[in-house]
Protein backbone atom coordinates (compact mmCIF):
# COMPACT_ATOMS: atom_id res chain seq x y z
CA UNK A 1 0.00 0.00 0.00
CA UNK A 2 2.46 2.28 1.17
CA UNK A 3 4.55 1.25 -2.32
CA UNK A 4 1.63 2.20 -4.53
CA UNK A 5 1.34 5.63 -3.03
CA UNK A 6 4.75 6.18 -3.38
CA UNK A 7 3.98 5.70 -6.99
CA UNK A 8 1.06 7.65 -7.50
CA UNK A 9 3.11 10.88 -5.34
CA UNK A 10 5.80 10.38 -7.78
CA UNK A 11 3.36 10.22 -10.65
CA UNK A 12 1.94 13.43 -9.09
CA UNK A 13 5.37 14.94 -9.25
CA UNK A 14 6.55 14.63 -12.17
CA UNK A 15 2.80 15.54 -13.61
CA UNK A 16 3.19 18.67 -11.35
CA UNK A 17 7.06 19.47 -12.49
CA UNK A 18 6.20 18.70 -16.29
CA UNK A 19 3.27 21.14 -16.14
CA UNK A 20 5.18 23.55 -13.95
CA UNK A 21 7.68 23.02 -16.95
CA UNK A 22 5.15 23.41 -19.57
CA UNK A 23 3.40 26.73 -17.67
CA UNK A 24 6.60 28.42 -17.51
CA UNK A 25 8.00 27.55 -21.50
CA UNK A 26 4.57 28.97 -22.41
CA UNK A 27 4.92 32.43 -20.38
CA UNK A 28 8.52 32.27 -21.76
CA UNK A 29 6.95 32.12 -25.15
CA UNK A 30 4.22 34.64 -24.80
CA UNK A 31 6.80 37.06 -22.95
CA UNK A 32 8.62 36.88 -25.80
CA UNK A 33 6.03 37.01 -28.22
CA UNK A 34 4.27 40.05 -26.69
CA UNK A 35 7.70 41.92 -25.94
CA UNK A 36 8.84 41.30 -29.68
CA UNK A 37 5.14 42.12 -30.79
CA UNK A 38 5.13 45.58 -28.55
CA UNK A 39 8.83 46.29 -29.56
CA UNK A 40 7.71 46.20 -33.36
CA UNK A 41 4.33 48.12 -32.52
CA UNK A 42 6.36 50.83 -30.80
CA UNK A 43 9.17 50.73 -33.44
CA UNK A 44 6.53 51.77 -36.04
CA UNK A 45 4.82 54.35 -34.08
CA UNK A 46 8.21 56.27 -32.79
CA UNK A 47 9.41 56.04 -36.59
CA UNK A 48 5.59 57.51 -37.20
CA UNK A 49 5.40 60.08 -34.39
CA UNK A 50 9.58 61.27 -35.23
CA UNK A 51 8.32 61.79 -38.92
CA UNK A 52 5.46 63.83 -37.81
CA UNK A 53 7.33 65.69 -35.56
CA UNK A 54 10.48 66.40 -38.48
CA UNK A 55 8.20 67.06 -41.21
CA UNK A 56 5.55 69.53 -38.23
CA UNK A 57 8.97 71.29 -37.25
CA UNK A 58 10.00 71.95 -41.11
CA UNK A 59 6.69 73.45 -41.93
CA UNK A 60 6.41 75.67 -39.51
CA UNK A 61 10.01 76.75 -39.75
CA UNK A 62 9.40 77.33 -43.60
CA UNK A 63 6.45 79.35 -42.79
CA UNK A 64 7.71 81.31 -40.13
CA UNK A 65 11.30 82.26 -42.03
CA UNK A 66 8.48 83.52 -44.53
CA UNK A 67 5.40 84.55 -43.18
CA UNK A 68 6.29 87.86 -42.42
CA UNK A 69 7.42 88.88 -46.00
CA UNK A 70 4.22 87.70 -47.01
CA UNK A 71 2.30 89.63 -44.52
CA UNK A 72 3.98 93.00 -45.16
CA UNK A 73 3.40 92.34 -48.92
CA UNK A 74 -0.27 92.09 -48.33
CA UNK A 75 -0.86 95.31 -45.84
CA UNK A 76 1.01 97.27 -48.42
CA UNK A 77 -1.46 96.12 -50.81
CA UNK A 78 -3.74 95.88 -48.91
CA UNK A 79 -3.62 99.84 -48.35
CA UNK A 80 -3.20 100.37 -52.15
CA UNK A 81 -6.56 98.38 -52.66
CA UNK A 82 -8.33 100.89 -49.58
CA UNK A 83 -7.00 103.56 -51.81
CA UNK A 84 -8.29 102.61 -54.95
CA UNK A 85 -11.56 101.85 -53.61
CA UNK A 86 -11.88 105.49 -53.11
CA UNK A 87 -10.07 107.04 -56.16
CA UNK A 88 -10.37 105.33 -59.03
CA UNK A 89 -12.55 107.52 -60.38
CA UNK A 90 -9.75 109.88 -60.53
CA UNK A 91 -7.81 107.72 -63.11
CA UNK A 92 -4.44 107.26 -61.61
CA UNK A 93 -4.55 103.79 -62.75
CA UNK A 94 -5.30 104.57 -66.64
CA UNK A 95 -2.15 104.62 -68.15
CA UNK A 96 -3.10 104.14 -71.87
CA UNK A 97 -0.40 101.06 -72.40
CA UNK A 98 1.94 103.37 -70.83
CA UNK A 99 3.44 100.96 -68.96
CA UNK A 100 7.70 101.78 -69.05
CA UNK A 101 6.89 105.81 -68.02
CA UNK A 102 8.03 106.35 -64.27
CA UNK A 103 6.57 109.39 -63.80
CA UNK A 104 3.34 107.18 -63.34
CA UNK A 105 4.18 106.32 -59.61
CA UNK A 106 0.86 105.06 -58.80
CA UNK A 107 0.05 102.64 -61.28
CA UNK A 108 3.53 100.98 -61.21
CA UNK A 109 4.05 100.60 -57.61
CA UNK A 110 -0.01 99.33 -58.02
CA UNK A 111 1.67 96.59 -60.30
CA UNK A 112 4.94 96.12 -57.80
CA UNK A 113 2.45 95.53 -54.58
CA UNK A 114 -0.03 92.98 -56.50
CA UNK A 115 3.31 91.05 -58.25
CA UNK A 116 5.32 90.76 -54.99
CA UNK A 117 2.34 89.20 -52.60
CA UNK A 118 2.29 86.36 -55.09
CA UNK A 119 5.95 86.20 -55.62
CA UNK A 120 6.23 85.27 -51.78
CA UNK A 121 3.01 82.92 -52.15
CA UNK A 122 4.99 81.07 -54.94
CA UNK A 123 8.11 81.06 -53.19
CA UNK A 124 6.79 79.34 -49.43
CA UNK A 125 4.30 77.33 -51.82
CA UNK A 126 7.68 76.29 -53.93
CA UNK A 127 9.40 75.06 -50.77
CA UNK A 128 6.73 73.73 -48.51
CA UNK A 129 5.85 70.96 -51.84
CA UNK A 130 8.20 68.41 -50.96
CA UNK A 131 7.16 68.42 -47.14
CA UNK A 132 4.10 66.28 -45.64
CA UNK A 133 1.85 69.25 -44.85
CA UNK A 134 -0.90 66.93 -43.99
CA UNK A 135 0.82 66.77 -40.33
CA UNK A 136 1.34 70.29 -39.42
CA UNK A 137 -0.58 72.39 -37.12
CA UNK A 138 -4.06 73.51 -38.09
CA UNK A 139 -2.75 77.35 -38.17
CA UNK A 140 -0.17 76.26 -40.88
CA UNK A 141 -2.65 73.87 -42.31
CA UNK A 142 -4.63 76.83 -42.35
CA UNK A 143 -1.96 79.44 -43.96
CA UNK A 144 -1.51 76.78 -46.51
CA UNK A 145 -4.76 76.91 -47.44
CA UNK A 146 -4.14 80.35 -47.94
CA UNK A 147 -2.02 80.19 -50.46
CA UNK A 148 -3.65 78.30 -52.37
CA UNK A 149 -6.37 80.59 -51.74
CA UNK A 150 -4.83 83.69 -53.26
CA UNK A 151 -3.63 81.48 -56.46
CA UNK A 152 -6.60 80.52 -57.47
CA UNK A 153 -8.58 84.15 -56.65
CA UNK A 154 -6.69 84.96 -59.91
CA UNK A 155 -7.33 82.19 -61.98
CA UNK A 156 -10.19 80.29 -61.26
CA UNK A 157 -13.50 81.10 -63.19
CA UNK A 158 -15.78 80.09 -60.95
CA UNK A 159 -15.44 83.23 -59.46
CA UNK A 160 -17.41 85.09 -62.58
CA UNK A 161 -20.85 86.15 -62.61
CA UNK A 162 -21.52 83.40 -64.79
CA UNK A 163 -24.78 85.42 -66.17
CA UNK A 164 -21.94 87.09 -68.01
CA UNK A 165 -20.28 85.67 -70.91
CA UNK A 166 -17.04 85.14 -70.91
CA UNK A 167 -14.52 83.51 -72.70
CA UNK A 168 -12.14 81.30 -70.57
CA UNK A 169 -9.65 80.17 -73.50
CA UNK A 170 -8.03 83.76 -73.36
CA UNK A 171 -6.46 85.47 -70.43
CA UNK A 172 -8.61 88.93 -70.32
CA UNK A 173 -9.93 89.17 -67.04
CA UNK A 174 -8.02 86.08 -65.08
CA UNK A 175 -4.99 84.43 -65.21
CA UNK A 176 -4.04 80.88 -66.17
CA UNK A 177 -2.15 79.09 -63.62
CA UNK A 178 1.26 78.81 -65.54
CA UNK A 179 0.95 83.15 -65.98
CA UNK A 180 -0.04 82.99 -61.79
CA UNK A 181 3.68 81.53 -61.82
CA UNK A 182 5.40 83.77 -64.47
CA UNK A 183 4.33 86.84 -62.43
CA UNK A 184 5.99 85.50 -59.14
CA UNK A 185 9.44 84.34 -61.05
CA UNK A 186 8.97 87.79 -62.31
CA UNK A 187 9.71 89.53 -58.99
CA UNK A 188 13.30 87.64 -58.12
CA UNK A 189 16.82 88.95 -59.09
CA UNK A 190 19.83 87.20 -60.54
CA UNK A 191 20.52 85.70 -56.58
CA UNK A 192 16.84 84.26 -56.46
CA UNK A 193 16.06 87.34 -53.67
CA UNK A 194 13.28 89.64 -54.43
CA UNK A 195 13.61 92.57 -56.37
CA UNK A 196 12.69 96.17 -54.56
CA UNK A 197 10.23 98.95 -55.79
CA UNK A 198 13.40 100.54 -56.66
CA UNK A 199 14.68 97.84 -58.46
CA UNK A 200 11.60 97.51 -60.43
CA UNK A 201 11.68 101.43 -61.60
CA UNK A 202 15.48 101.23 -62.72
CA UNK A 203 14.65 98.76 -64.96
CA UNK A 204 10.59 99.23 -66.15
CA UNK A 205 10.88 98.61 -69.39
CA UNK A 206 12.40 95.06 -68.32
CA UNK A 207 9.74 94.75 -65.62
CA UNK A 208 6.88 95.73 -67.39
CA UNK A 209 7.33 93.63 -69.84
CA UNK A 210 7.79 90.54 -67.97
CA UNK A 211 4.86 91.90 -65.52
CA UNK A 212 2.87 92.76 -69.09
CA UNK A 213 -0.31 90.68 -67.66
CA UNK A 214 -0.29 92.38 -64.51
CA UNK A 215 -0.25 95.54 -66.20
CA UNK A 216 -2.95 95.29 -68.58
CA UNK A 217 -5.43 93.76 -66.07
CA UNK A 218 -4.93 97.03 -63.66
CA UNK A 219 -4.76 98.99 -66.71
CA UNK A 220 -7.83 101.09 -66.83
CA UNK A 221 -10.14 98.79 -64.37
CA UNK A 222 -13.09 100.20 -63.49
CA UNK A 223 -16.48 98.97 -61.69
CA UNK A 224 -18.84 100.76 -64.96
CA UNK A 225 -16.68 98.69 -67.76
CA UNK A 226 -18.10 95.67 -69.12
CA UNK A 227 -15.54 93.10 -68.24
CA UNK A 228 -15.00 91.22 -64.59
CA UNK A 229 -11.76 91.85 -63.82
CA UNK A 230 -13.50 94.48 -61.01
CA UNK A 231 -15.02 91.92 -59.36
CA UNK A 232 -11.92 89.77 -59.02
CA UNK A 233 -9.97 92.55 -57.47
CA UNK A 234 -12.94 92.45 -54.74
CA UNK A 235 -12.32 89.31 -54.47
CA UNK A 236 -8.53 89.40 -53.70
CA UNK A 237 -8.75 92.50 -51.22
CA UNK A 238 -11.62 90.22 -49.42
CA UNK A 239 -9.10 87.00 -49.12
CA UNK A 240 -6.26 89.65 -48.54
CA UNK A 241 -7.97 90.97 -45.16
CA UNK A 242 -9.21 87.15 -44.30
CA UNK A 243 -5.57 86.70 -43.93
CA UNK A 244 -4.13 89.73 -42.74
CA UNK A 245 -6.98 89.15 -39.60
CA UNK A 246 -5.78 85.80 -39.03
CA UNK A 247 -2.01 86.02 -39.42
CA UNK A 248 -0.68 89.80 -39.52
CA UNK A 249 0.11 92.01 -35.96
CA UNK A 250 -2.86 93.55 -34.54
CA UNK A 251 -2.13 97.04 -36.31
CA UNK A 252 -1.89 95.11 -39.98
CA UNK A 253 -5.69 93.70 -38.77
CA UNK A 254 -9.18 95.30 -39.95
CA UNK A 255 -12.19 95.87 -37.72
CA UNK A 256 -15.14 94.49 -39.16
CA UNK A 257 -16.98 97.40 -38.92
CA UNK A 258 -13.81 98.85 -41.18
CA UNK A 259 -13.83 96.27 -43.33
CA UNK A 260 -17.45 96.77 -44.06
CA UNK A 261 -16.63 100.52 -45.07
CA UNK A 262 -13.58 99.42 -47.05
CA UNK A 263 -16.28 97.76 -49.38
CA UNK A 264 -17.52 100.80 -50.37
CA UNK A 265 -17.32 99.26 -53.91
CA UNK A 266 -20.10 97.00 -52.64
CA UNK A 267 -19.44 93.17 -53.98
CA UNK A 268 -22.27 91.70 -55.55
CA UNK A 269 -24.03 88.71 -54.07
CA UNK A 270 -23.49 86.59 -56.74
CA UNK A 271 -19.68 87.23 -56.50
CA UNK A 272 -19.81 87.31 -52.73
CA UNK A 273 -21.40 83.74 -52.65
CA UNK A 274 -19.27 81.97 -55.21
CA UNK A 275 -15.88 83.71 -53.06
CA UNK A 276 -17.46 81.96 -50.06
CA UNK A 277 -17.70 78.40 -52.24
CA UNK A 278 -14.01 79.06 -52.64
CA UNK A 279 -12.94 79.11 -49.38
CA UNK A 280 -15.70 76.23 -48.65
CA UNK A 281 -13.94 73.85 -51.38
CA UNK A 282 -10.42 74.75 -49.71
CA UNK A 283 -12.01 74.12 -46.64
CA UNK A 284 -10.97 77.80 -45.01
CA UNK A 285 -14.88 78.16 -44.56
CA UNK A 286 -14.68 76.78 -41.13
CA UNK A 287 -11.26 79.06 -40.44
CA UNK A 288 -12.03 81.44 -37.51
CA UNK A 289 -11.72 84.71 -38.65
CA UNK A 290 -13.08 83.74 -42.53
CA UNK A 291 -16.20 82.43 -40.50
CA UNK A 292 -16.51 85.36 -38.40
CA UNK A 293 -15.95 87.81 -41.74
CA UNK A 294 -18.20 85.79 -43.73
CA UNK A 295 -21.68 85.84 -41.11
CA UNK A 296 -20.75 89.44 -40.53
CA UNK A 297 -21.02 89.93 -44.39
CA UNK A 298 -23.90 87.95 -44.61
CA UNK A 299 -25.84 90.01 -41.89
CA UNK A 300 -24.88 93.67 -43.07
CA UNK A 301 -24.62 93.63 -47.17
CA UNK A 302 -28.27 93.30 -49.05
CA UNK A 303 -28.83 90.14 -51.25
CA UNK A 304 -25.86 88.35 -48.76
Amino acid sequence: MSQFLSTVLDYILSVSTLTTIGVTLLTLFCTSWIKNSFSKRFHVFKLKTDHNYAERKKVKETISKNKVHLINACESLNHRFINFEENHSKGWHNVDRQYETKSKYYFNSFVYRLALVYAWVNKIDGELVIMDTTVATKEDIDFVKFLRVFKQVLSDISLFDKSKEYDSSKEIDHFFNGSVNTIANAMKNGDGDMITFDDYEKDLKLYSSKLIKVCEFLDGASPDEDRQRWGRLQQLHLALLCFLNQYGYDFQQTELKKIETAFCWSMSDVLFSNFVVLLDRNMLSQNGEVKRIVKYFRKTQKGF
